[in-house]
């Protein structure tokens, strides 16, 4: 059996419904890119159309046509152009439009699978990936794939081995290191004082949580410590599968510039941005721009995508720009899937359990990477129970979900709260630590600048370490 890396089939009824303006249209233009069509025609279609998309709205065969004159293009090619568009309206006839999800899912299935082959050319071990290819499960070849490099990479720490009297001096000479030069050893900071000074940050390979109901502001937190350890040097990558790119950069930008991200949403109501508000916004851009030589990159994931799809896109982008990317900041983990499903929706919770997994599988496998996931907590848990929980009575509401952690942090409301406006009072609680620690804070959330302080009046020390 040969490698299914194409379908053509699928490719055709995707173009085919979307000019004909199926209702999914809109997601086909979001979730595909140019590269996912194999066929040069189907591909110049599809990047003409998505171009078109902001302009116009799913454009339709006619306006895609009266694009190619606009543009000056020859008559020939125009009418060429034309008999092929109508050939590719005429393949979906008996096509119901509805199905359009269904012919984007197999568009991308093909994706994946030539991404992983690309992936494992020249490689020795591949744990039957190909195999499992060939039969067209494509999904448990990426979990495969994943398991062969977290299992590679933990039988190269196992070869790391030597005389405990022996290995003195290289254990001296390390600590030395340290002390000289501190900041190659810590991990990323987050911004957030208390957790920084319990935790030194996340370190290389290591994936944290941050764990909250609706409201608590998880998606904030996550775009303001990627904001920090962008300010440290480091690549970013923010995966954004709940809200849409713009709604994170103008989240980046109130708090880069100072001007609220509710006025930059809202520009559209007369007088909700002021020229003031649009000078310091550009003006701070301007200043990033030439103090910043790192990435902050945001990705636009859909919903149901998997570790294997923001592995690939790491990948791909490191290739593309250039860099190594030092952390991701997952928005969130509940929106997506699995490699490999377990019994049941992809919202059960074993599911749930296997996607933190195959996370730190992840960051394992990629090296020098590490990963903060916001998690949706269940709708049973009420803010205050989550706040006065102990360590060990949060961990186990849920069940497993933190086992693959390194650090978890549980964010709720503050039931006392009186704040007025943009600004609220929360509690961040370190619910799982690397040392053992426990401890929680109240933290100060400025929602118009995205900012977040815990240096205030407290009433809750942090516990031991």
């Amino acid at each position: 059996m040969t490698l299914r890396v194409r379908d053509e089939k699928a490719e055709r009824a995707v173009i085919g419904l979307v000019l004909a303006g199926a209702p999914a249209s809109a997601t086909a233009l979001r979730q595909l890119d140019d590269a996912d069509f194999t066929t040069k025609e189907i591909r110049w279609l599809f990047s003409v159309t998505r171009e078109l998309f902001p302009k116009v709205g799913t454009p339709s065969a006619e306006v895609l046509l009266h694009e190619l004159e606009d543009d000056g293009a020859e008559s020939e090619i125009v009418e060429g152009y034309g008999r092929l568009i109508r050939q590719f309206l005429t393949d979906i006839e008996g096509l119901s439009a509805t199905d359009l999800p269904y012919w984007i899912e197999r568009v991308r299935k093909r994706t994946r699978a030539r991404r992983l082959v690309e992936t494992i050319q020249g490689t020795e071990e591949t744990e039957g990936v190909l195999e499992l290819l060939e039969d067209d499960r494509v999904e448990e070849a990426e979990a495969a794939w994943m398991h062969a490099g977290a299992k590679a990479r933990a039988l190269d720490s196992a070869a790391d081995r030597g005389d405990y009297l022996a290995d003195f001096e290289e254990r001296y000479a390390r600590v030395k290191d340290m002390i000289a030069n501190p900041d190659k050893y810590r991990g990323i900071f987050t911004g957030i004082g208390f957790l920084d000074h319990a935790t030194g940050g996340l370190m290389e390979q290591e994936f944290g949580m941050l764990i909250g109901k609706t409201g608590t502001g998880k998606t904030s937190s996550l775009v303001f410590m990627a904001h920090q350890a962008w300010c440290q040097g480091k690549n970013v990558v923010f995966v954004t599968i709940e809200c849409p790119k713009p709604q994170i950069e103008y989240k980046l930008d109130s708090r880069i510039a100072g001007v609220s991200s509710t006025k930059l949403r809202l520009a559209f109501v007369p007088g909700a941005i002021t020229e003031d508000d649009l000078r310091k916004w550009r003006r701070a851009i301007k200043r990033e721009r030439k103090r910043r030589k790192n990435l902050f990159y945001t990705l636009d994931m859909p919903e149901g995508c998997r570790p294997a799809d923001i592995q690939a896109q790491l990948r791909e982008l490191s290739a593309e720009l250039g860099v190594t990317w030092d952390q991701i900041y997952l928005d969130h983990l509940g929106l997506m899937e699995p490699n490999k499903p377990t019994e049941g929706g992809s919202t059960d919770w074993k599911n749930q359990i296997q996607l933190a997994n195959e996370i730190k599988q992840l960051v394992r496998t990629d090296g020098h990477l590490s990963a903060w996931a916001a998690v949706q907590a269940k709708g049973n848990i009420s803010n205050r129970k989550m706040r006065t929980a102990s360590s060990g009575e949060v961990v186990g509401l849920y069940s497993g979900l933190t086992q693959p952690a390194n650090l978890a942090i549980v964010i709720s409301r503050d039931d006392d709260d009186e704040s007025e406006g943009d600004t609220r009072m929360l509690w961040w609680s370190l619910n799982k630590s690397r040392y053992g620690g426990e401890g929680r804070k109240r933290v100060q959330y400025h929602g118009a600048t995205c900012y977040f302080t815990d240096q205030i009046e407290d009433d809750d020390e942090l516990g031991s370490q």
